[in-house]
């Protein structure tokens, strides 16, 4: 698309993909009702993929639900939002190797959705990009570490590897060895395991399991809602840390 008419078509009926196309940020849009197309990007393959060509601060949005790879080329600074508590959302992969101090932004409109893979991956994280998660703060944790953070903060579970990030179970399991004492409510859990690392979301009730009403997490089912919201690919264990999220 981005050949025709110099980078210039702006509109058209509907977009059904297959394979890869490039197109530039405006005529992708902000990932719902604006851009080449107001309606949904269809594709049917199992390897489809965009290409956006220039720098992009927008939504990824429901519109590329189908679509398998986001790749963004800019070598710039790209501001990527895409929201995880939709029904509809994007839940591929966002390449974004082509360098540059990227912020991915996840939001999360519908909440926490429990034991659920909801989130989408991506590949190409490094030291220069950011995740913006709505975090208040970070704590890095080992076994049975009480928090000095409020609701809202990510906390690195340093001790052990998940085989398997989608068994919630054993995360639940992680996250009970690595947290002793916690105030009730919302945090992230980033953990790591096969080379990659995995931003949980979490609601923790200490109430939930009278009369083990400690103030600690030290049961699974205090951890009362539990989702998978973003995989990072190639990122060791330990790397990562406070520099690598946005504070708000």
């Amino acid at each position: 698309i981005i050949a025709v008419n110099g980078g210039a078509l702006t509109s058209a009926e509907a977009l059904d993909l297959t394979g890869t196309i490039t197109m530039t940020a405006a005529q992708y849009g902000n990932g719902t009702t604006t851009g080449l197309t107001t309606g949904a990007i269809t594709a049917a393959g199992v390897s489809d993929r965009i290409n956006i060509s220039n720098a992009f601060t927008a939504e990824v949005g429901a519109r590329a639900n189908a679509v398998e790879t986001i790749a963004f080329q800019n070598t710039g600074s790209d501001a990527i939002t895409v929201d995880t508590g939709v029904s509809t959302a994007f839940i591929g992969t966002i390449d974004i190797t082509a360098g540059g101090a990227d912020v991915i932004s996840v939001t999360n409109s519908g909440g926490i959705d429990d034991n659920t893979a909801n989130g989408f991956t991506v590949v190409g994280f490094t030291t220069d990009d950011k995740l913006n998660l709505g975090m208040s703060s970070f704590q890095s944790v080992t076994t049975n570490t009480n928090l000095n953070v409020g609701n809202n903060s990510v906390i690195e579970l340093t001790e052990g590897q998940l085989v398997n990030p989608e068994n919630f179970a054993a995360v639940r399991t992680l996250i009970v060895s690595s947290v002793g004492n916690a105030a009730d409510g919302a945090y992230m859990f980033l953990a790591y395991g096969g080379g990659n690392a995995y931003v949980y979301a979490a609601n923790f009730a200490d109430s939930n399991v009278p009369p083990n009403d400690d103030g600690a997490i030290s049961a699974s089912a205090e951890i009362t809602e539990l989702e998978l919201l973003v995989t990072l690919t190639g990122v060791a264990q330990n790397s990562l840390d406070s520099a690598h999220f946005t504070v708000v």
